[in-house]
């Protein structure tokens, strides 16, 4: 890794891990989330087979959100606020 001039970072002070190492936690990773590259591709070819839960505060979901986003922020999310979905819905956050 190059040496960066100036006060160490925190993302620079870990070093990079070992390819294969990196590849293994990855992969484990994607067993139980997406990520924003496959989600932006659902989104815009219509129709996404999942709900997408936009959980920051109402305020900066009122300044920018990706289309299509439910505002739930975090601290709301429970079974009440659920109720309406079907049992089997699946919910992207």
């Amino acid at each position: 890794m190059p040496n960066i001039p100036g006060k160490a970072l925190a993302v620079t002070e870990i070093p990079a891990a070992d390819p294969n190492e990196a590849r293994a936690h990855f992969q484990r990773l994607l067993a139980v989330e997406t990520d924003c590259w496959d989600v932006n591709a659902a989104i815009t070819g219509g129709n996404p087979p999942f709900v997408l839960l936009d959980v920051r505060s109402s305020e900066s979901f009122a300044s920018g959100h990706l289309p299509g986003a439910i505002n739930l922020p975090y601290r709301r999310i429970n079974e009440g606020n659920l109720v309406g979905y079907p049992p089997d819905v699946l919910f992207v956050v």
